[in-house]
């Protein structure tokens, strides 16, 4: 069964993020599936699995891979779901892990992620010594860092990497919202 997957771990979002999020995928994913968000706190709208690690922002969803085997659809909690997302979760791929490409620098985005085989190399690699490569993958020193943060790392990571715009069209894309504001629903 396909498990969407979402991680907070507080910061600005708050539990009903979690909640908005939830919404909009029960609205607009025709496939079975279950909800799960990765938390240090107990989400009650969803399943919850606990993260193991204090790694603080976007690093968290490292703990993705460890977590889920596949498949395993990823959404971050400001991305709105408004129109079918069923593509995103029956697309055929193989050993791929597929991301968003942001344009016009051309970087991976970790914001909607999808893989059918287990990932767990990404999260072994990080754990083994996340300090370094929190330094090595910067933070918030964009521009200085082309590509940076959980997202440069996870594509350096994760073997075979495909983006969604090579296997979907754009109008599969137009049922986000990514302004990172809450729509009434």
């Amino acid at each position: 069964m396909l498990t969407v997957a979402c991680v907070y771990n507080g910061g600005r979002y708050t539990v009903e993020w979690v909640e908005k999020l939830k919404r909009g995928v029960e609205r607009h994913l025709d496939v079975p599936h279950q909800f799960v968000c990765l938390s240090h706190e107990n989400v009650p709208c969803c399943d919850t699995l606990p993260l193991i690690h204090e790694w603080q922002g976007f690093w968290a969803k490292i703990e993705l891979f460890r977590a889920f085997q596949g498949p395993t659809l990823y959404l971050d909690l400001d991305v709105l779901v408004t129109g079918d997302i069923t593509p995103l979760a029956t697309v055929d791929i193989k050993h791929e892990l597929v991301m968003l490409r942001e344009e016009p620098r051309k970087l991976a985005n970790s914001s909607i992620m999808y893989w059918q085989t287990p990932k767990t190399t990404i999260y072994e690699k990080f754990a083994s010594n996340p300090g370094c490569y929190m330094a090595q993958y910067g933070g918030d020193q964009w521009p200085d860092f082309k590509q940076y943060g959980d997202q440069a790392f996870i594509a350096d990571h994760c073997g075979a990497l495909r983006y969604w715009h090579k296997i979907l069209s754009p109008e599969s894309f137009h049922v986000f919202s990514f302004n990172g504001q809450p729509t009434l629903d």
